[in-house]
């Protein structure tokens, strides 16, 4: 495998691994003219790139990663007691710089970019880039850009993103036990599905059940109505589930490898379906369908995007114009994007889920599956039945 388990739940990248993903940076840097590149993560759903090439997860003060052109030449700064290494499990890291700084004081902002200057000056680096340009605090940046003397900086955003879209194996079979961790789960979502319940305890069933399977992090979103069912995030999770109402289950899950899985799926609690509710179900899973047989390397996600707009209007349902479908991964969403402005074009081993919502004046059904793009199409993962689920 990719990686290797320390304890119950963490787990690191095994120094192939490990050199295969900066191999390919490396290569990458040396091509472009450039010393290193920064990475930066504090949030363990959407800090993917600096897992996937530190190792180390975002944690909620925020970890800085640079990963250098030289081999086992890179350095990272995260919280901890000065003087301290701030992942002392890591591997191929020259300057593991622990520190307690938080973001939410200013009088310690400093500590890690000046920190960076100093690992920067010694190395003699000054052609910097930089990934997350989103996320990345302008102090660190802003900070070294004007005590490094000569620096200079570029984007490598499209870059680093194409090359953790394209999986290799170990990942591909991570994402297959991950889908089947949240599929054994489902038996167990009738016993916690009852009326008088609050949505917000059904979801913390969920995660009880998951976290006993060895999840170490968890997104349930839920929601109940009578006729026309959406998933809410946590905090607005506070209806009281009655009988028969329709319950949208939506489940992200990773466990110690830190790769992402995801299923959703239609509930109805103590009744039979509408009519309307199985046909929307039914129509859900066809176009997923429709959309992952189409899904082959070389196709841009444009066409994706236009197959579900004609189908949506040819079957009398509104226009949906959220991201129906992304690459999955490190990150519970990941480039490719499948709206019209993204750029990449899909490749084989990529992965990606396909989330599709369908909704009418009487009903609404959403449907949610992991896939992985083969030669012919994309493959679906979940093993689960498509249709509506009693309670």
């Amino acid at each position: 495998m990719f990686y290797k388990k320390v304890g119950r739940f963490q787990s690191i990248i095994s120094p192939e691994e490990r050199n295969r993903r900066q191999g390919a940076v490396r290569k990458l840097l040396k091509e472009k003219g450039l010393d290193c590149v920064m990475l930066y993560g504090n949030d363990i759903k959407q800090s993917g790139m600096l897992k996937y090439m530190s190792d180390s997860a975002g944690a909620r003060y925020g970890i800085f990663f640079i990963l250098s052109k030289d081999e086992d030449a890179n350095a990272i700064f995260g919280h901890g007691p000065f003087g301290s290494k701030h992942n002392p499990n890591l591997e191929g890291i020259e300057n593991n710089y622990g520190a307690p700084v938080v973001p939410t004081w200013n009088g310690d902002q400093n500590l890690f970019p000046a920190e960076a200057v100093r690992w920067l000056k010694r190395r003699g680096y000054k052609n910097l880039a930089l990934y997350g340009k989103r996320t990345m605090p302008v102090n660190f940046v802003d900070y070294i850009m004007k005590n490094l003397p000569g620096a200079t900086l570029a984007y490598l955003e499209d870059e680093l993103d194409q090359i953790r879209a394209i999986k290799c194996q170990d990942e591909i079979d991570v994402l297959q036990k991950n889908t089947e961790m949240i599929e054994r789960v489902y038996p167990l979502i009738p016993g916690f599905l009852k009326p008088g319940r609050l949505e917000r305890d059904v979801a913390n069933d969920i995660k009880e059940a998951l976290w006993k399977d060895g999840c170490i992090e968890w997104a349930v979103s839920l929601g109940a109505d009578k006729a026309k069912a959406a998933a809410k995030v946590f905090p607005m999770q506070n209806s009281e589930i009655k009988a028969g109402d329709v319950v949208d289950i939506y489940i992200q899950a990773c466990n110690f490898s830190m790769y992402w899985a995801e299923i959703g799926r239609m509930w109805i609690v103590g009744a039979e379906p509408a009519a309307a509710l199985v046909a929307a179900a039914k129509d859900t899973a066809e176009i997923q369908g429709k959309i992952a047989a189409m899904a082959k390397p070389g196709v841009k996600v444009a066409t994706l995007l236009d197959e579900l707009h004609k189908f949506q209007a040819a079957k009398g349902y509104k226009k949906e114009d959220l991201l129906f479908a992304s690459g999955i991964g490190a990150d519970t969403v990941e480039r490719p994007a499948f709206f019209a402005e993204e750029t990449m074009v899909l490749a084989e081993n990529m992965t990606i889920t396909i989330h599709p919502g369908l909704e009418s004046d009487a009903t609404r059904a959403f449907v949610a599956d992991c896939f992985v793009i083969k030669a012919d199409g994309a493959v679906r993962m979940s093993k689960l039945d498509q249709g509506v689920f009693r309670a």
